[in-house]
């Protein structure tokens, strides 16, 4: 899928220059990873284990795939108006900042899920000593 999109960026680059096109693309490489992460979440939780922590991550890598469909779609069918890649608008601030809180929340969950299995290994281990 990388290279499926990787190639996608580089003929909307250099071959037929198409911004749209490359928001389009990378909105959904990054949705299907941001599902693709919230599924294996899902599926991996042990079910003895607390939910918080994994349904933590799966709600903000649920939002952030959100994000990216609803970004991709609203540029593959009425894609907004710029004279500039960088011109700042309200939808382009909306997207920016919704980018900036999925990473640290996935940064978070990541955290609180290693330490719910470093202590299920820790008392896993202490039960059997005892």
């Amino acid at each position: 899928m990388a290279r499926c999109a990787g190639a996608g960026i580089v003929y909307f680059t250099y071959v037929r220059p198409d911004v749209n096109a490359r928001v389009v693309i990378v909105s959904a490489f990054h949705a299907a990873f941001d599902l693709a992460i919230a599924g294996r979440v899902l599926v991996s939780r042990p079910p003895e284990r607390p939910r918080y922590n994994y349904m933590f991550v799966v709600v903000g890598t649920m939002l952030g795939g959100l994000g990216h469909v609803v970004r991709g779609s609203i540029y593959l069918v009425a894609p907004p108006a710029q004279a500039s890649l960088l011109e700042p608008s309200t939808m382009q601030i909306t997207f920016l900042a919704l980018g900036i809180l999925v990473l640290p929340t996935l940064s978070t969950g990541l955290v609180t899920m290693t330490h719910d299995r470093l202590a299920q290994r820790w008392s896993g281990s202490r039960a059997s000593t005892i």
